[in-house]
């Protein structure tokens, strides 16, 4: 059901020097860089792969660019394969949680502001974690059925804060780096 828009192959390498430069600046290991280009290949190339972990960008500078990423990616994929959601309805917090419209035919998700709030300590705990990572979930769609679905969606998550949220430390779904 995807359809994915149309990139145009050209020959210029210039305008990736401008996302290589900006991802070096969020990324101050190299390593970390490269874990996330592969991240990023995995993404756009193989949109019908799950992976199995998810990168939390935190920056506690705000304006660092996490979000020109997001906007990359919307892009690449194209605006309909990419949704957003807040951490309160990730985490299924009271009625927040009751739709997951997200999930539904979308390839990424970011939530641009995973932190703590002072109501819930958000943890990666069965709510999330299926989230993240079964290729299959019961959805509940808010003008559709309730039923289960396939997911293909990974997800981004991005904090300005460094205590985000709690990962149990057997935990290999959330990978945390920070940036700028």
């Amino acid at each position: 059901r995807f359809s994915l828009p149309e990139i145009p192959y050209t020959e210029a390498i210039g305008e990736i020097n401008i996302f290589l430069d900006h991802t070096r600046l969020l990324f101050a290991r190299p390593e970390d860089m490269e874990l996330f280009l592969d991240w990023l290949a995995v993404t756009v190339f193989r949109p019908r792969e799950r992976i199995q972990f998810t990168p939390l960008l935190i920056a506690e500078k705000h304006g660092v660019g996490r979000g020109w990423v997001a906007k990359l990616l919307e892009r690449l994929l194209g605006p309909d394969n990419c949704k957003q959601t807040e951490m309160d309805i990730l985490a299924g917090q009271s009625n927040a949680g009751q739709y997951h419209d997200y999930l539904h035919e979308s390839l990424i998700v970011t939530v641009h502001e995973t932190k703590l709030d002072g109501k819930a300590h958000y943890t990666v705990d069965h709510h999330i974690r299926d989230k993240l990572t079964n290729d299959r979930f019961q959805l509940n769609l808010k003008y559709g059925r309730n039923a289960m679905y396939w997911i293909y969606c990974n997800f981004l998550l991005f904090s300005n804060h460094t205590m985000a949220m709690t990962i149990p430390q057997d935990d290999r779904r959330i990978w945390v780096v920070k940036s700028g």
